[in-house]
């Protein structure tokens, strides 16, 4: 099968962009499978290629063109997982453009055809088309909003979601574990999930348009703490948006409640060696500190 042709983004005025063919001195595209995947991508629109290209494509390489309007889908896919209600109303989705990534994306824009387009109205407008091709893409889709971005990518599932950490400390007997609560705020070029202390949601959420969000992030530890007591001491003490040290009996208490975590919808990340269907004996348990 002969590859599809080689063509290349030019940004246009109103916030669009459209697919010319490339010149021989113009950067092209890694290999012809992710040409055709583009291809594919765009053959029912730029709009909807263009969500795609963030959706589907987080690690891809791709030439500076490409890469930053996939740096532009990235950003609103990213702030779509976070939305509070996915499912709520797909018709009326509207997934708000933070005047911050907004700045941050028009700095980046590289060299290529049609730059001098770009401006803070230029990525307003191709919010606005990403927001129609969402609304267009979840609407025609049957299942789960989420399931939509899962089956382009599986990472997205982690994307907007608290994480509990527990890791073994080397050189503290006394405590030889640390925990640390972090929430996966995107994805990044080299298609690996971005995680930030949980104490920088408060700061990143703190004004009132982004209560909502906070208020999203932070449910399934509500939930987690109605089965844990554990989480329940953590959250009401504010420990939670702390790094912790621990004794081997509190990263046990915490091992052994990380079901119902999980459960509630937090990720969990936890030693290898642990196996919630045989959990250590308490000999095990010693071994693993100077304390029980």
């Amino acid at each position: 099968m002969a590859p599809p042709p080689a063509l290349v983004p030019v940004l246009a005025p109103d916030g669009a962009f459209y697919l010319r063919p490339a010149r021989p001195d113009e950067p092209a595209l890694a290999d012809d499978a992710l040409a055709r995947r583009l291809a594919r991508h765009f053959a029912h629109g730029v709009d909807h290629g263009h969500l795609l290209l963030g959706a589907a494509e987080p690690g891809a390489v791709l030439p500076p063109a490409y890469a930053w309007l996939r740096d532009v889908a990235r950003a609103f896919v990213t702030r779509l997982c976070a939305l509070p209600d996915l499912d709520a109303d797909r018709a009326s989705l509207d997934v708000p453009l933070a005047p911050d990534t907004a700045a941050l994306l028009l700095s980046r824009v590289p060299p290529m055809p049609g730059a001098e387009h770009a401006s803070a109205d230029w990525i307003s407008l191709r919010w606005a088309a990403l927001n129609a091709a969402a609304r267009a893409a979840l609407v025609a889709h049957e299942g789960p909003a989420l399931a939509w971005l899962r089956a382009h990518n599986p990472l997205w599932n982690t994307v907007g979601r608290v994480c509990f950490h527990l890791a073994e400390r080397k050189g503290d007997e006394a405590h030889p574990f640390a925990f640390l609560a972090t929430y996966t705020a995107g994805v990044s070029a080299a298609a690996a999930v971005q995680h930030l202390p949980l104490g920088r949601a408060l700061q990143e959420y703190a004004g009132a348009r982004d209560r909502s969000r906070l208020i999203a992030l932070l449910a399934p530890i509500e939930r987690a703490a109605e089965h844990s007591p554990l989480v329940r001491s953590l959250v009401d003490s504010h420990e939670i948006f702390h790094p912790l040290a621990w004794t081997p009996s509190q990263a046990h208490a915490f091992l052994r409640q990380v079901q119902s975590c999980e459960d509630a919808g937090v990720l969990v990340r936890v030693p290898n060696w642990w196996n919630p269907q045989r959990p250590p004996r308490p000999r095990v348990q010693v071994s693993v500190g100077s304390k029980g």
